[in-house]
């Protein structure tokens, strides 16, 4: 027999072998052999499981946006019935008011639309960025950033881009003022 049959005869026709041997040496009977062939293939098993590689977790590509106030300057809540991201093929319906969104970015595009749908009209953001792509290793494959976000075409009365800005971590990337 030749191919996957023959090999797979031939295996147990020396496991066999192999039994008589251990069954010949010190008393050992054939649960004895058995016991040491399937502790053999656990640690076989686990030994090629292992992996040494460790990749980096998904990267978040997200912008965050303050709303506030025009005349105050200060953070105000915004109800949203929904946003929708053109860009990300999404779509987002809040119930809450929030002074603060993050939103998804795609990062196969340099850009994504935002629609807010709030108090029956209509707004939309434009907001532009970079992507990065980073070859990690043969194993990770690459990894997406997002550097440089600021804004295109808005209907927001003012909006400003926090990108040249030393910011902390939880400020937004861009503050919308109505």
């Amino acid at each position: 027999m030749t191919g996957y049959a023959g090999s797979f005869l031939y295996f147990f026709g020396e496991m066999n072998t192999f039994d008589r041997k251990l069954n010949s040496m010190q008393g050992c009977g054939i649960t004895c052999s058995r016991r040491i062939i399937i502790a053999g293939l656990a640690v076989f098993s686990i030994t090629v499981a292992c992996d040494d590689t460790i990749c980096p977790g998904p990267l978040s590509s997200v912008v965050q946006l303050s709303f506030n106030d025009i005349q105050s300057r200060e953070r105000k809540y915004l109800k949203v019935d929904s946003i929708i991201a053109l860009g990300a093929d999404s779509v987002f319906y809040l119930d809450d008011s929030l002074a603060l969104y993050t939103l998804p970015l795609d990062h196969t595009l340099d850009s994504t639309l935002f629609i807010f749908m709030h108090d029956s009209e209509a707004d939309t953001l434009v907001v532009r960025y970079d992507p990065r792509f980073s070859f990690v290793s043969k194993d990770c494959g690459f990894t997406a950033a997002i550097d440089n976000i600021h804004t295109g075409f808005t209907t927001f009365p003012e909006v400003i881009s926090n990108n040249e800005v030393p910011r902390q971590q939880n400020d937004p990337d861009i503050e919308i003022y109505f």
